[in-house]
């Protein structure tokens, strides 16, 4: 995977997190799940933006020992992946809706907050992982 699809990755992945926290914030009466979850994700935000300047500085020096950690972070399966597949199975549910689909969603999702507890632990889990790939790689 050349660089700029990386970076195009990472951007992709900061953007869809930061419209989710902005959502939660903006949320009337958000519970506390949804408040962990998205502070989790900024978090992960955080994270990913040290990895792209890292990427970024890597394909301007040529030398390229970034490109094998992030090929595994987006492969399918990697961190980086899945944490785009819950933020995309969050955006789904979430995401406003026409018509009665729209006010059977709001009623129906996110009230289990046994699924949100779910999503805290995957990105708990992945923002880990892409911690010890950050650390690993700056040693």
């Amino acid at each position: 995977m050349d660089p700029l699809s990386i970076s195009c990755s990472v951007v992709a992945f900061l953007t869809l997190s930061s419209k989710f926290v902005e959502y939660v914030k903006e949320a009337a009466g958000a519970t506390e799940s949804w408040k962990l979850l998205s502070c989790r994700i900024e978090e992960c935000q955080s994270i990913v933006e040290r990895i792209k300047v890292h990427a970024d500085n890597d394909a301007d020096d040529g030398v390229g020992k970034w490109s094998e950690t992030l090929r595994t972070l987006e492969s399918p399966g990697g961190p980086l992946w899945r944490l785009s597949m819950a933020l995309d199975f969050v955006k789904d549910k979430i995401e406003p809706k026409p018509g009665l689909r729209r006010a059977l969603s709001v009623i129906k999702w996110p009230s289990g907050s046994s699924e949100v507890q779910r999503l805290i632990s995957n990105v708990e889990a992945e923002k880990t992982l892409l911690s010890l790939a950050l650390t690993s790689d700056c040693q």
